[in-house]
C-alpha cells in the first residue's frame, strides 16, 4: 500500500521511540505538529508526569528520510 502522509519518528531521552503519521504534504513538513503528536503518542497511562525530552526526530516518506532534527525544539536540517 502506498503511503500518503509523512511519518514522524521521534526518539526520547529514555530510549523509547514513537512513529506517527502527520497530515501534511511531503514538501511542507510540520515539525511542530510532529512533536506534539509524538509527545501525545508516548503516553503515560495513570501517570501525570510529562514525557521525557525528544533528542532526535525525522520525517520519512516511502522509505526516504525527508528531514532530520537533533534537539528538535531548537533547530532542524533538511536531509
Amino acid at each position: 500500500m502506498k503511503q500518503t502522509d509523512p511519518i514522524f519518528i521521534a526518539e526520547f531521552e529514555n530510549g523509547h521511540r514513537t512513529c506517527t503519521a502527520v497530515f501534511c504534504p511531503p514538501d511542507k513538513l510540520d515539525p511542530a505538529r510532529g512533536l506534539l503528536l509524538a509527545r501525545r503518542a508516548f503516553g503515560r497511562p495513570m501517570n501525570d508526569a510529562p514525557p521525557p525530552p525528544i533528542v532526535r526526530a525525522r520525517f520519512e516518506f516511502n522509505d526516504e528520510v525527508l528531514a532530520t532534527y537533533d534537539a528538535p525544539q531548537s533547530r532542524s536540517s533538511k536531509a
